[in-house]
């Protein structure tokens, strides 16, 4: 059985048991509006680079806190660039307790990928 079809039984069987047990399955955060791509299809508008109110750390902490409380399964961390915030790392190590599933979604356009993500699976 190749790896995607094990990934994709295991999704749909979330899903299933999360549909079934009417819970919340998936939730979606965007952490940062900031962004170094220029994606002409990009729903977050033309300037990336400036200050946009964005959530804090804390405030993710306790989003993240009450989806664990309301059982959902699977969090996706989304943006502009998630990989641009400085504490992604912190976050990510809150989030990898309490849900079956995360994701970041990234289009990996920064300079130090490599050590970002040591960094992140190492905590």
């Amino acid at each position: 059985m190749k790896k995607e079809y094990v990934i994709e039984d295991i999704l749909g069987r979330m899903k299933r048991e999360a549909f079934l047990n009417k819970i919340l399955f998936q939730a979606e955060i965007d952490v940062t509006f900031l962004c170094n791509a220029k994606c002409f299809f990009c729903f977050q508008g033309e300037n990336h680079t400036e200050k946009r109110t964005t959530l804090s750390f804390n405030r993710i902490c306790a989003l993240l806190k009450e989806l664990r409380e309301l059982g959902c399964f699977y969090v996706r961390f989304s943006g502009g660039e998630p990989f641009m915030r400085k504490d992604i790392g912190d976050i990510v190590r809150f989030a990898k307790v309490g849900f079956r599933w995360f994701r970041i979604f990234s289009y990996l356009q920064i300079k130090s990928f490599m050590s970002c993500m040591k960094w992140v699976w190492a905590r």
